[in-house]
């Protein structure tokens, strides 16, 4: 909570001009979750996947910017011995188990707090809205669960302008679900 208000401070003293200035990016990561559960019957799980985001933002201020985007987190998966026959208790096992990495859309800000003629760094906050779909088989079926909601994601970015229109980043954001999700991405911006 003291973050958050920390965030909207900086954020509320900052804004001087407007900037008018428009950026598109594309980010390719790794996202890294935990197990919702365990059981003794887990043989395998992976809890990690590729990820991707393409965001948009809208600079505000020579340090604010809104941020909106969509982000593919990929799949988790979860192998269970299973040692029932009924479908539905292998799969509600499985569920609870089963790490969640989602996808879905983002609404942020960014407040730069450093920045030089090439470099710069910021912090990073905002609403997660997602979903994720947890599959279960056995023999010739399968069940689905779909979950989803609204949670807080916050972060930072490093970034390098290389020309007057590009920059290359590195971004860490942390997605507050049920288990956090950690994303580590690389990303190539475009400023018009």
């Amino acid at each position: 909570m003291k973050l958050c208000l920390i965030f909207v401070f900086l954020v509320l003293t900052s804004i001087h001009v407007k900037a008018n200035e428009f950026h598109l990016g594309i980010w390719v990561g790794q996202a890294k979750t935990s197990l919702r559960g365990y059981d003794s019957t887990i043989i395998s799980s992976n809890k990690s996947d590729t990820s991707y985001k393409l965001e948009g933002s809208y600079k505000l201020s020579d340090s604010l910017l809104i941020d909106f985007g969509y982000v593919d987190q990929g799949m988790g998966q979860v192998v269970l011995l299973n040692e029932t026959l009924d479908l539905s208790s292998y799969h509600q096992k499985v569920r609870e188990i089963a790490p969640v990495l989602a996808n879905g859309f983002t609404f942020g800000s960014d407040y730069i707090f450093w920045q030089t003629e090439t470099w710069s760094s910021s912090i990073e906050l905002g609403l997660y809205v997602w979903e994720s779909e947890i599959e279960s088989r056995s023999d010739n079926d399968t069940l689905y669960t779909d979950f989803s909601g609204t949670d807080l994601y916050f972060g930072g970015v490093v970034s390098y302008a290389f020309t007057k229109h590009w920059n290359v980043g590195f971004n860490y954001r942390n997605y507050q679900l049920d288990q956090s999700i950690h994303e580590y991405s690389l990303g190539l911006v475009y400023r018009f």
